[in-house]
């Protein structure tokens, strides 16, 4: 007996088993993420071969059958074993990172959603995992730029700040903008630009927001930037459109002018002081020639009187004379201007220099000048023009600051600075000049930038007097310095190396100018006809044959027709002979023919290197324009003892005749 069943309906079921087999299997397989299914235990009961990839194996059957804690690596054993009991406990995982590493070290990090489904031993945890490498990857590059933007924007040199399109809500600003603006970076963050009232011009504002938002940017926008103490600095301003969050955003660059413009205020400054410096150095040499036709003339006229019946009319040539000698100071001034602050060093006292200096600063001023010197001091080696413009200057400044009078008071003493003192100065000895007044004094934060280029409280001042005043002090290897006290005055003292040479303070009676006398020819080179004339009638009233010319090859030639080598006692040149051979260059030909002739350099440009050290340029005195009879004559003399030194090898001095 056969015992026959229809298997017909099972052969269905299993062929739909096997067929919805095949369609989970594609399904997991196909989806691009990781599958897994753990069951009560914690047991791998299938995943998928995305999974199998991701948590670090070749197979599933290395895995199935097995806890995620059993063939996971120590790297994040313990993290992944918190991951399945939290998934137990709360019924569901939400976008957790979990890291696997596979056999050789790499590892991969896994974004993981699971969710637990049935209950007691049917319970399942089903996980979806997605392999999130190039998301890791894309986060920290963007990590990476962030720090590479926010150390640019931290450590910028300009001031930067992040602002919210369209209320002007700052986000954030660099240390360069809270140093500029006087605010603390907790003082913007939060607040607009127009509650900090940062734009001096508020259409401004408006114009640069459409102009940025119409082409993305802007670029070098001049414009004045607000700070907090309510004071505007010139800026340039640079910004473009950011996107942070989903919102517009403008990240803006601010560079502040001021400096910038002070550099080019100072250079026009310099341009223009240049361009005066060359007028008042023409201007000087061209009033030098007049004023030394003016005092060789007078000096003559002065000793003609001393022998005449008309003694009376000394007292106007002398007052003339004191005239002249105040131009020539002036002159000096000029040209000491035209040079710069570098000294045209020679030995001087003190003591007159600064009371003419301080006497023509106090001309028409309400207040009283008192000088306090002692019987004597020692002279210094430095230039007489700076240290007069430097004592005019600040004595000028005293006068002014009482304008309802008051009382200027000048004392020189001796100082000695002791080695480690507190002044900046080399240990030795010094004349100490102290200049006092007793007017409003000068506020604390204002003493502090007395002597900075172009600061000025004057509404027309440069502010060049006061730096003028430190450079030459420090030109000559001293110091000055500045005290005030508000309502009682100020006080300037200068200190100025001295040497060990000595002169009276004592006022000099004048004495009976002197004419030398001398015979022989004189070669003249000038081209000033009237200071011609008047060295022709100073050396014809000397007993000297003038011989002039009015430029360098009339020179030469008429050297050689009067005879050339030996012929001629002394040659006086003018070093400057517009459009042609100045003095300098014909002594050189000149002393091709005659080495032992006496030279004098004269020339109205006081600065020119020949007249600060005419022993290097062949000629053997220099005697600058203006100049006195007496002064011509010493000059003279010191110039033919040279060339006899010279002459004799240093055996004894040229005779000459007196009368």
């Amino acid at each position: 007996m056969s015992i026959c069943r229809d298997m017909t309906t099972r052969k269905r079921a299993e062929e739909e088993l096997r067929r919805s087999e095949e369609k989970y299997r594609a399904l997991v397989e196909t989806t691009g993420l990781g599958y897994l299914i753990l069951d009560n235990d914690g047991l791998v009961v299938d995943a998928n071969q995305e999974y199998v990839r991701q948590s670090g194996h070749s197979t599933l059957g290395e895995i199935l059958g097995r806890t995620v804690v059993e063939w996971t690596t120590d790297f994040n054993k313990q993290a992944n074993a918190e991951a399945v009991a939290k998934c137990v406990r709360d019924g569901f995982i939400r976008d957790l990172t979990a890291y696997y590493e596979d056999k050789k070290g790499a590892v991969t990090p896994i974004e993981v959603n699971a969710t637990v489904v049935g209950e007691g031993d049917s319970r399942r945890i089903l996980s979806l995992c997605r392999d999130i490498t190039d998301r890791v990857k894309e986060q920290e590059a963007l990590k990476r730029s962030e720090e590479k933007f926010s150390l640019v924007f931290r450590s910028s040199p300009y001031g930067q700040i992040i602002t919210r399109v369209p209320d002007g809500l700052i986000l954030d600003v660099n240390e360069a903008l809270t140093a500029m603006s006087g605010y603390s970076r907790e003082e913007m963050i939060g607040r607009t630009t127009t509650e900090l009232r940062v734009w001096e011009n508020e259409p401004f504002r408006e114009k640069l927001l459409n102009g940025i938002s119409g082409k993305g940017r802007a670029r070098n926008l001049r414009f004045n930037f607000r700070i907090k103490n309510g004071e505007s600095l010139p800026a340039d301003y640079s910004g473009a459109v950011i996107n942070i969050g989903g919102e517009t955003h403008i990240i803006s660059t601010i560079i502040d002018l001021s400096d910038k413009q002070r550099a080019e205020a100072a250079l026009l400054e310099a341009q223009r002081l240049e361009s005066l410096s060359m007028i008042a150095g023409g201007l000087a040499h061209d009033f030098n020639n007049m004023l030394a036709c003016i005092m060789g003339n007078l000096s003559l006229l002065e000793m003609d009187l001393m022998d005449s019946k008309k003694k009376e009319l000394l007292t106007y040539v002398a007052e003339a004379l004191e005239g002249v000698n105040s131009c020539r100071s002036l002159m000096h001034q000029f040209s000491s201007f035209a040079r710069g602050t570098k000294p045209a060093r020679k030995r001087f006292s003190l003591c007159s220099i600064v009371s003419r200096a301080a006497a023509l600063a106090m001309t028409g001023a309400s207040s009283v000048l008192k000088v306090k010197t002692p019987q004597a001091l020692p002279d210094i080696d430095g230039d007489e023009s700076q240290i007069f413009q430097t004592v005019n200057n600040i004595v000028l400044n005293a006068a002014q600051a009482m304008p309802s009078g008051g009382t200027v008071t000048i004392e020189l003493s001796e100082f000695v600075n002791p080695k480690g003192g507190s002044l900046p100065l080399d240990p030795g000895r010094y004349i100490r000049i102290d200049i006092s007044d007793n007017g409003i004094g000068i506020p604390g934060d204002i003493l502090a930038r007395i002597f900075d280029p172009y600061f000025s409280t004057k509404g027309k001042g440069r502010g060049l007097g006061l730096s003028m005043a430190f450079s030459v002090a420090r030109g000559h290897g001293g110091h000055i310095e500045a005290a005030s006290v508000q309502g009682q005055g100020t006080r300037f003292s200068i200190y100025l190396p001295c040497l060990e040479v000595y002169s009276s303070c004592e006022p000099v009676k004048p004495t009976r100018p002197k004419l030398h006398k001398g015979s022989g020819l004189v070669l003249v080179l000038e081209d000033d006809e009237s200071v011609t004339d008047m060295l022709t009638a100073m050396l014809r009233a000397s007993g000297y044959t003038p011989v002039p010319a009015a430029d360098g090859r009339t020179a030469l030639r008429l050297f050689r027709e009067k005879g050339g080598a030996g012929a001629f006692t002394a040659v006086l040149m003018d070093l400057v002979i517009p459009g042609g051979m100045g003095g300098k260059e014909c002594l050189e030909e000149l002393r091709k023919q005659d080495p032992a002739v006496a030279a004098v350099a004269t020339s109205g440009y006081s600065d020119y290197p020949v007249m600060a050290g005419p022993e290097k340029y062949g000629f053997d005195s220099a005697l600058p324009k203006p100049y006195s009879s007496e002064e011509f004559g010493k000059t003279l003399i010191a110039a033919l003892d040279k060339a006899a030194e010279r002459a004799r090898g240093g055996a004894g001095k040229r005779k000459r005749s007196k009368k």
